[in-house]
């Protein structure tokens, strides 16, 4: 335990991947989009990862051509603690992620003139209004956070200026929200997070946000009986599937091990009691969701029980009840991540990795249809 206080755990949880782990050499494309000490900052931390599918028609009149990729983060300014002087920085891509532009810092945080943080980043894009809502939190040095949102009606080029939520203790994701596709509540955003364990003294709990006014007014769901970092899908039969962070003492994996999962019938204003899949094997990390095709689910999270490593994209044909096939994208060190399901059945995964640490980087990497659905 003295050398986790001296090296800190990004650190200590990978020792034993210093051998130069690679790629998956199935992936049809690998960039690094988030390098820590690049763009003036130390370490790039929590991603998230929205695609608006080719054919989308932005608030600004624009139809896409190709998918749109925006990738956003937590940019450190300087360490890889969860405090301190932290920025949001979004990259964007016009041509389903084969090229990606510039940095732009999309939030900052003072406070009694002192900075704070912006995290927890959360996108979702409105398909019937063509605006893309970036939810997140600002957070001063006590680790007080408010939830804010911000929006964007041309690709993320240009963002509004941000808006207070009235709603103490709520944490975003990190990861995507969604807008229902089908009834009950079609057309519904639902952002996934949590309430803060500090408010009312109660334990955290899984939530989701969600508006059915385009986000001009937002309301709570029941709170799930557990869990923290949360990420959410639609499931064909139009459910919402939760899927939810378990806490254990530090340095031990949660016990039995899995992940939370619940679902919700109307549209996620309530949620069935958390049972464990003990199929999904994890670190405590957050892990990502995505919708696949007509009747998939994607999971992905570090596939480990003894540290945050080994980036793995699992595959389910019945709606998570079982998962058919999984895909290690990197075996070395790995932590946070965000799943995209682009237009040509390809996977966008944008996940934090490194060789010695996971905070190294924040890299995106494209899962070829073929390798998802393999027998």
């Amino acid at each position: 335990m003295a050398l986790v206080a001296i090296f800190g755990w990004p650190l200590m949880a990978t020792l034993g991947w210093i051998n130069n782990p690679e790629y998956n050499e199935g992936l049809s494309d690998v960039q690094d989009l988030f390098v820590g000490g690049v763009d003036g900052y130390a370490i790039y931390r929590i991603p998230g990862l929205l695609v608006v599918p080719a054919g989308s028609q932005l608030s600004n009149g624009e139809q896409l051509t190709s998918d749109l990729l925006i990738g956003v983060a937590e940019a450190r300014r300087d360490a890889a603690l969860d405090t301190g002087v932290i920025d949001l920085v979004t990259k964007v891509s016009n041509d389903g992620g084969k090229t990606w532009g510039q940095l732009n810092v999309v939030c900052t945080y003072e406070e009694n003139n002192k900075r704070g943080k912006c995290g927890n980043p959360t996108p979702a894009f409105d398909h019937e209004t063509g605006i893309i809502h970036l939810a997140h939190n600002i957070s001063n040095k006590a680790r007080q956070h408010m939830p804010v949102m911000i929006t964007s009606g041309d690709g993320g080029q240009t963002w509004s200026d941000r808006e207070v939520l009235p709603f103490k203790g709520l944490i975003f994701g990190p990861g995507h929200g969604i807008q229902k596709q089908q009834s009950p509540a079609k057309g519904r955003l639902i952002i996934p997070g949590y309430l803060n364990q500090k408010v009312e003294g109660r334990a955290n709990q899984a939530v989701v946000l969600f508006s059915d006014d385009h986000g001009n007014t937002w309301q709570t769901s029941e709170p799930l009986n557990t869990g923290d970092e949360t990420a959410i899908a639609e499931l064909a039969d139009g459910r919402i599937y939760m899927n939810t962070r378990q806490h254990a003492a530090l340095g031990r994996a949660p016990a039995p091990n899995g992940r939370w999962v619940s679902t919700s019938s109307d549209g996620g204003v309530n949620w069935l009691a958390a049972e464990k899949d003990l199929a999904l094997h994890t670190p405590v990390c957050q892990g990502s969701v995505e919708q696949y095709g007509d009747a998939g689910l994607l999971f992905a999270n570090p596939a480990s029980t003894r540290a945050r490593v080994n980036m793995t994209v699992r595959y389910s044909e019945d709606q998570g009840s079982s998962w058919k096939n999984s895909v290690t994208v990197y075996p070395g060190a790995a932590g946070y991540s965000d799943l995209g399901a682009l237009s040509n059945g390809d996977v966008a995964v944008l996940f934090e990795n490194g060789t010695m640490s996971y905070s190294e980087k924040i890299t995106i990497a494209m899962v070829p249809e073929s390798l998802i659905s393999a027998q």
